[in-house]
């Protein structure tokens, strides 16, 4: 089964080595999610934003110890949908915590209660007795005003119409879902807007017999959210109801995804449908049949290792 937490996309993999054609994508998208794995190895941690407790993934369970801080295995907290203490691990209502009784540092993993929590200010100190469900890891899409918060586009070729996106961050999903919004309050139309986690790319679709997106054309080219959402501006999008983005925008830091490029690519170049061993340290000629050649043999390029290094997680003695 694809993975659909990977840290890079074919679009911008096949982007970086200038390759046009489908022969290998198969075959790309294995050192795609091998790369994504080994940097999760090296870091110590999930860095993809996905919910644990959903879809499918395990909600997470702590020991408690007594004190009113816990930290999460993952980080950074996007948001917590529920805290069970319970000491008898049957988490029902009765050991839920109410969002009003704890914070969340988001960027340091740390759920703490405040000292007047209504259930206690602290961890009971048990087995297992901390049920947490929550959405961890990047995902980020930011809306600036007046910068990348337009859409303009028209349903008949003529009259150009604009949803107005409103300032703040969003996950992947919350987007697409405020992008629909937008847009289907000031159309005519039924619009939907879709984020696929495999390919890393929106899509807008209208039930109507016509829309063009004005990426170019439109008044707010110069704040439109075309780049955001990863579509072009060197061009409107016309003459047809479903707009897939050009390009895969991932909602994580580029230094991470600039990382899981390299780490691709070096597999990429010392398979067989590469031009051979980009990692070369140094090289010594001597005499006309003679010569070394030496590699850096590294698991990991130093300029790949000094930004992973940002991302390691701090282990807690």
């Amino acid at each position: 089964m694809q993975s659909i937490y990977l840290l890079t996309s074919l679009t911008n993999f096949k982007s970086l080595i200038k390759k046009t054609d489908d022969t290998s994508d198969d075959v790309i998208n294995r050192m795609i999610a091998a790369a994504s794995n080994e940097i999760e190895n090296y870091t110590k941690r999930k860095l993809r934003g996905r919910t644990y407790g959903a879809n499918g993934l395990p909600a997470d369970y702590y020991n408690g110890d007594d004190l009113p801080r816990l930290y999460t295995k993952q980080y950074p907290i996007v948001s917590v949908t529920s805290i069970h203490d319970d000491t008898v691990r049957a988490f029902s209502s009765t050991t839920l915590k109410a969002s009003t009784d704890y914070v969340v540092w988001k960027d340091e993993g740390i759920v703490e209660l405040y000292s007047n929590a209504a259930k206690g200010s602290t961890f009971q100190k048990s087995i297992g007795n901390i049920k947490l469900i929550y959405t961890a890891g990047y995902d980020e899409f930011q809306i600036i005003e007046d910068t990348n918060d337009r859409i303009d586009f028209d349903e008949d070729g003529a009259t150009e119409t604009t949803a107005n996106l409103t300032a703040g961050i969003y996950t992947a999903g919350e987007l697409a879902t405020h992008v629909a919004a937008q847009l289907n309050d000031v159309g005519t139309a039924t619009f939907t807007c879709t984020y696929n986690y495999l390919t890393s790319k929106f899509t807008i679709t209208s039930d109507g017999a016509t829309l063009n997106l004005l990426w170019l054309s439109g008044t707010n080219l110069y704040r439109t959210a075309a780049l955001l959402l990863g579509y072009r501006i060197d061009a409107d999008d016309e003459d047809a109801v479903i707009y897939t983005s050009n390009d895969s925008i991932l909602g994580i830091p580029n230094d991470l995804e600039q990382a899981c490029l390299e780490i691709t690519n070096r597999m990429y170049q010392q398979s067989a449908f590469g031009s051979g061993r980009f990692d070369k340290e140094s090289e010594q000629m001597s005499g006309e049949a003679g010569g070394t050649l030496k590699f850096n043999s590294a698991s990991m390029p130093p300029h790949v290792e000094k930004i992973l290094k940002h991302y390691t997680r701090v282990i807690l003695l």
